[in-house]
């Protein structure tokens, strides 16, 4: 499908701020009937409208108050000379990867961090996978390399430069992992790539050793004449994953931009022919309810293994990683398209459209925003719309799956007590037990797939149909990412509603601290059906007739 879409006016800004802005990160996965989940539950949504004083209640309960916070960043590079990565596939077996990192002449002291998070909000302290650590110089003689903490190092004597060489194990499997295995290859780089602490901003070469003859690799870095991969700094290394194996591939263009889809799993589970058609839909209805494409070339790596517990998605700049289990993509093929049509929204919510306080990226710690409710559960409300526009979801499966989302929240006592704010701050938490507890806490995917869902209708309400949640984002795709620009989180939210709806002003929108209970039963009211449906309500379970005679679910 071709239409008319701002195609990339942006990508140059983006490189320009993107330089610590990594992935934003997220837990999710299927049940077995092929359903995605979040972190801790499921997740889903929907709408249409009607104009009353709900507005104004809806609306309050979605400009939820912003937290004021800053991250702080780890100190960032005045050397402008390349760090040079040689990542060597050492032991396939045994998940060995031998990294050498080649230091330019500098400060006689330097240090080597490795990340304790990425790709999951979740510190897992990749360092415990480093087997061992030595440094050399160029002369090749042994240089004093000492441990400061759980996972950096501090080399002596490197004034003239320096040779790093490490083994760390590649054994976490799944899109936010680092694998590898004698069937291939899977590595989101920041968890098996060291950076010198006073050079991240640096650029950077990466080469590849003792790749099997029959393997390839896919990633969107770009390729140097001599046969490096390269990027401006460790940050955009960082945002491109790899996959190494002998994987299936089809191509495609849209819209000026072109297209890859990479595939590593076993022939007979899986239809490229099939799943093309997929993606090829969702990039079309996507970019259309953009109107936006900022990027030339993407990236879709996809993984469909057997031994999977379900699957999950991880969005990068200009590709994602998708993993579906084989089963479970036989079973139920619309599994593959809800992480599609999610991951590839991505692009744009969190990864350009970016909350100012995940900036800049600190990777030796927690970082926090509150805005998760919006980026990770707002997307699962975009998904939904994009899947029913590109035909991949009937209009009942849509209300299936709103109701589905209300029933999950309703279950949680927590809802009563901890806001969409709260969930999003609290995500460092989820790896473990107790948190989960239905008493305890919600899923900012679950609460932001319903405030998105009741932001969307209370814009429709009280703009006449003039305006949407669509409208809202580009909004903030104009104002905030194609201008290299982080939204202040929850605030940047309220900031984009009164605009695009033309009719509030910031003195109707209070600012409540915290937004814990939701009343849903109110804005069943405002949903319009196209033919007659049967209704369900709050109050009663029963579901009562309701006609109405246009249809606005986008």
């Amino acid at each position: 499908m071709s239409h008319s879409c701002n195609t990339s006016t942006h990508e140059s800004a983006f490189s320009a701020y993107s330089a610590n802005s990594l992935g934003s990160l997220r837990l999710r996965a299927f049940d077995r009937k092929g359903r995605k989940e979040s972190a801790r539950c499921s997740q889903r949504r929907a709408h249409r409208p009607r104009h009353s004083s709900l507005a104004r209640f809806l609306l309050l309960a979605i400009c939820i108050a912003p937290l004021k916070q800053a991250v702080c960043a780890q100190t960032t590079a005045t050397s402008t000379a390349p760090i040079q990565y040689t990542v060597t596939l050492a032991d396939l077996s045994a998940h060995k990867v031998h990294v050498t990192i080649n230091l330019a002449p500098g400060a006689s002291e330097r240090d080597l961090q490795l990340p304790v998070w990425n790709a999951l909000y979740q510190v897992r302290d990749f360092s415990q996978y480093v087997n061992w650590v030595k440094a050399k110089n160029r002369e090749g003689t042994a240089l004093p390399i000492r441990l400061l903490d759980k996972s950096r190092w501090r080399v002596s004597g490197a004034a003239n430069g320096a040779e790093i060489e490490y083994e760390i194990l590649a054994m976490l499997p799944g899109p936010y992992g680092a694998e590898l295995t004698p069937k291939h290859a899977f590595v989101n780089l920041a968890e098996i790539l060291m950076y010198p602490v006073d050079a991240r901003s640096a650029p950077v070469q990466v080469r590849f050793h003792a790749v099997p003859p029959n393997w390839k690799i896919a990633t969107t870095l770009e390729k140097s004449p001599s046969g490096d991969f390269i990027a401006p700094n460790y940050d955009l290394l960082v945002d491109s994953p790899v996959e190494i194996s002998a994987f299936e591939e089809t191509d495609f263009d849209d819209g000026g931009a072109h297209f890859r889809i990479v595939v590593d799993a076993e022939r007979g589970d899986y239809d490229l022919r099939k799943i093309a058609p997929v993606v090829k839909k969702i990039v079309a209805a996507e970019t259309a309810w953009m109107n936006d494409r900022p990027f030339r070339t993407y990236l879709f790596l996809c993984h469909f293994p057997r031994d999977s517990g379900g699957g999950g998605g991880m969005e990068h700049a200009y590709s994602t990683a998708i993993e579906v289990n084989a089963q479970v993509l036989t079973d139920n093929p619309l599994a593959f398209a809800d992480v599609t049509a999610h991951e590839f929204f991505h692009l744009w919510n969190v990864k350009r459209i970016r909350p100012q306080s995940l900036e800049p990226v600190d990777y030796t710690k927690e970082n926090y925003t509150n805005a998760l409710w919006f980026s990770e559960g707002v997307t699962n409300t975009v998904e939904d719309y994009i899947l029913l526009r590109a035909g991949l979801l009937d209009e009942n499966q849509f209300l299936h799956r709103l109701a589905g989302q209300i029933e999950e929240l309703e279950d949680r006592p927590a809802h009563l007590t901890q806001s969409a704010e709260e969930s999003s701050l609290d995500a460092w938490l989820e790896k473990y037990q107790q948190y989960w507890a239905p008493q305890r806490s919600i899923s900012y995917y679950n609460k932001g797939d319903l405030l998105g869902v009741m932001l969307d209708l209370a814009v429709r309400d009280v703009s006449d149909d003039k305006a949407s949640l669509r409208g809202i984002f580009q909004w903030l795709n104009r104002n905030y990412a194609q201008m290299g620009k982080f939204f202040p989180d929850s605030d940047g939210v309220r900031q984009a509603v009164m605009p695009i709806s033309n009719c509030f002003s910031r003195s109707m929108l209070p600012e409540p601290s915290r937004l814990t209970g939701v009343i849903f039963s109110r804005a069943w009211g405002c949903i319009c059906y196209a033919s007659r449906k049967q209704l369900p309500t709050l109050a009663s379970p029963r579901p009562e007739h309701s006609v109405r005679n246009q249809s606005l679910w986008m």
